[in-house]
């Protein structure tokens, strides 16, 4: 009886702890995404604006609910799973070894996520500029060629691009582009107007700003980027 009660101890640590490990796992992916959405190019498996803003509203609910649970969960089969270890190795329980080494696994894969945050962001965020370069490189050939500036993105196709540049990043509601820097009431721009808008949920939002470090014009008020790209913030009030 105490053998049997002993050997689903262990193939209950054995599968909690797993699943535990996966659920942080999970959550931990999740958490990123809600928190990097934006950044996110426009052909990724990630939902829109709509969607995401409202997730975002809810994170410290569905962190209450789901994680405090989950995280307790985790504790327990974890203490039990390590307090079992010696017992598996020396019983040479290769099951339940290779299942604590695989949660293992994916208990700190799903760290690297939080790990290199700012760097996966900055790698998403410098995918979607890059393409915008190529259009910024457009609208100069163009005026080089011409000499004035396009009066729309349209116009570049097909000799200086093959496409209509879109919304490249997630968080995008509005491509803006005006080769006049008076129109619209514009102020703080470069030679011409070329910014990509979001908002969030609410009265705030933000924008990818084309904003030439040599223009002393340019208004910067949440940082540069490079020398050519600025993020703004931006409010209804």
């Amino acid at each position: 009886m105490m053998a049997r009660f002993s050997s689903l101890i262990k193939e209950y640590s054995n599968a909690t702890f797993l699943v535990g490990c996966c659920l942080i796992a999970g959550m931990v992916a999740s958490i990123w995404v809600i928190e990097s959405w934006e950044y996110f190019p426009e052909w990724a498996p990630v939902p829109g604006p709509l969607l995401m803003n409202f997730v975002s509203c809810l994170r410290p609910i569905f962190l209450f609910v789901c994680g405090l649970p989950t995280a307790i969960a985790f504790l327990i089969s974890s203490v039990t799973s390590f307090g079992l270890l010696v017992n598996r190795a020396l019983s040479k329980d290769l099951v339940g070894v290779v299942s604590l080494i695989l949660s293992l696994t994916i208990l700190g894969a799903s760290t690297l996520p939080l790990i290199y945050k700012d760097q996966l962001e900055d790698g998403l965020q410098q995918y979607a500029i890059s393409r915008y370069d190529v259009v910024i490189d457009a609208i100069e050939k163009y005026r080089a060629d011409n000499g004035h500036y396009p009066p729309s993105l349209e116009t570049l196709v097909p000799v200086y691009l093959p496409t209509v540049p879109g919304k490249y990043m997630k968080f995008g509601e509005r491509l803006t582009y005006f080769s006049n820097v008076s129109m619209g009431g514009y102020i703080g721009h470069g030679p011409f107007i070329f910014e990509l808008t979001g908002m969030y949920a609410g009265i705030h939002g933000q924008t990818l700003k084309y904003c030439p470090i040599q223009d002393e014009s340019c208004s910067v008020f949440k940082g540069r980027i490079d020398d050519r790209w600025i993020w703004t913030y931006s409010s209804i009030l």
